[in-house]
């Protein structure tokens, strides 16, 4: 679903998000591999949940589910890290549904995650 808005009165960035991402990002360069314990999920639901915990105060919970994330085997993965890191992931105050804000002749362009 795409919302047009001249302004984004109600949505909240992700700020400092991110950074655990980079660091996550490190990790996998020197890591050996995933053990049979700790093989990427498939569970469609686990997107949804583990995204969820982004929007959370504490930066541990924001690392954790980075990390969680990163071991889906969703497609949706990619465009979030890259839309986390390009500073476009933001949450509505209201339901802290999360969504990509993009500006467009109109304004901003709203869409969630999940579609």
């Amino acid at each position: 679903m795409i919302k047009k808005a001249r302004f984004a009165p109600d949505l909240v960035p992700l700020k400092h998000a991110w950074m655990p991402l980079l660091f996550l990002m490190g990790l996998t360069c020197y890591s050996p591999g995933l053990s049979a314990q700790e093989q990427p999920s498939e569970t469609p639901g686990d997107f949804a949940a583990l995204s969820q915990q982004l929007t959370s105060k504490s930066y541990k919970d924001k690392q954790k589910a980075i990390i969680s994330i990163s071991k889906l085997k969703d497609p949706r993965v990619s465009d979030l890290f890259n839309q986390l890191l390009a500073n476009k992931l933001y949450f509505l105050k209201d339901d802290k549904q999360l969504v990509y804000v993009t500006s467009n002749e109109n304004g901003f362009a709203v869409r969630s995650i999940l579609d």
